[in-house]
C-alpha cells in the first residue's frame, strides 16, 4: 500500500507493473528456447516439452528461488507456448535479451 495524493493505493505502480511484466516476457523466451532445445534432442512433443517447463517453474517458485504469482506464471506458460507454436510455424525462437 502506498500514499499518493492523499490517497491510499494497493497494487503495483505502473513501473513495477512494467518491470513485472518485461521480466515475465523475458523468462518467457529463455523458455522457449529450452524448451525447443528439448523438443530437438529428446523428439519431445510440445505438450511434454511444456509439462516439464511448467514442472521447473512450478520448483522454482516453490523453493523461493523465483519470485512470480499465480497468474503470471500461467501468464508465462500460454507466452512460452505462443512463441513454441510460432516458431514451429516457421518463426523460429528468438531472444533478444
Amino acid at each position: 500500500m502506498r500514499e499518493k495524493n492523499r490517497r491510499y493505493h494497493t497494487g503495483l505502480t505502473d513501473e513495477e507493473l512494467w518491470t513485472r511484466y518485461d521480466a515475465c516476457e523475458d523468462l518467457s523466451g529463455q523458455l522457449a528456447e529450452y524448451a525447443s532445445g528439448k523438443m530437438s534432442a529428446s523428439d519431445l512433443s510440445l505438450d511434454d516439452a511444456l509439462e516439464r517447463v511448467e514442472k521447473g517453474l512450478k520448483a522454482k517458485v516453490g523453493a523461493g528461488q523465483w519470485d512470480f504469482s499465480r497468474g503470471e506464471m500461467a501468464w508465462l506458460m500460454q507466452r512460452t507456448r505462443e512463441l513454441l507454436l510460432a516458431a514451429s510455424n516457421g518463426g523460429g525462437v528468438h531472444h533478444d535479451r
